[in-house]
């Protein structure tokens, strides 16, 4: 138990991180709480999505060469809209 208690923490810190070198310091508490609120619900989602995606009955009768050339090029789309999204929501918490 101890030790997914330091693994969450590990990876809180991990995403924290990220976050600020994704988005930038923001420069009021306004833009603190949205830099929070934003990377919790993107982190949620995206933990949600692969769950669903990668555990999906699809996948999983599929064979492993074809799981990886269907996931590798939906996860380049993934992170593109990432980019995407990551550039607009910068612009809206550094600018708060």
């Amino acid at each position: 138990m101890a030790m997914r208690i330091v693994a969450a923490l590990a990876v809180a810190a991990s995403f924290l991180a990220v976050l600020l070198l994704a988005f930038g310091t923001p420069k009021s508490a306004a833009g603190w709480v949205l830099l929070f609120f934003i990377g919790s619900a993107g982190w949620l989602l995206l933990e949600r999505l692969g769950e669903r995606l990668l555990g999906s009955r699809v996948f999983s009768r599929l064979n492993s060469i074809t799981r990886v050339l269907i996931a590798v090029p939906l996860m380049i789309v993934f992170v593109l809209f990432g980019i995407a999204g990551v550039a607009l929501l910068r612009h809206v918490i550094v600018s708060v």
